[in-house]
């Protein structure tokens, strides 16, 4: 009786539709004159929130960071709506890496919450 109990619950939960919520932001990264633009984007209908920290702390393997920890005042513009940073990469060599871990608040009308996130990329 146990064993068919377990096994009709083992087919309904593998018989449950997947779904997955849509995030409320998208990192974007991009690699341009040594320098990778990390840019923090919102979906519509969400933001991020402007008066609370904005910190990216950053990690590299087989690349210097002359920097390793930004915050909101080290964006390029520090009050956008989408915070975008310039990050300095110096003697890339090959099969570098850079991770990074940004920590902001994303809102939906007055609902704010804090995230952590990570974006990582291959020079």
């Amino acid at each position: 009786m146990f064993r068919a109990a377990l096994l009709a619950a083992l087919f309904a939960f593998s018989s449950a539709p997947a779904r997955a919520e849509e995030p409320e932001f998208e990192v974007v990264g991009k690699i341009e004159r040594a320098a990778l633009s990390l840019s923090i984007l919102p979906r519509p209908g969400y933001r991020i929130l402007g008066d609370a920290p904005v910190v990216v702390r950053l990690d590299g393997s087989h690349v210097d960071l002359p920097r390793r920890l930004y915050r909101r005042e080290d964006a390029v513009d520090p009050h956008a709506e989408a915070p975008r940073f310039e990050i300095a990469l110096k003697n890339p060599a090959g099969g570098a890496r850079i991770d990074a871990e940004l920590t902001f608040y994303i809102c939906r009308a007055a609902r704010c919450r804090p995230v952590t996130t990570r974006y990582g990329t291959n020079l």
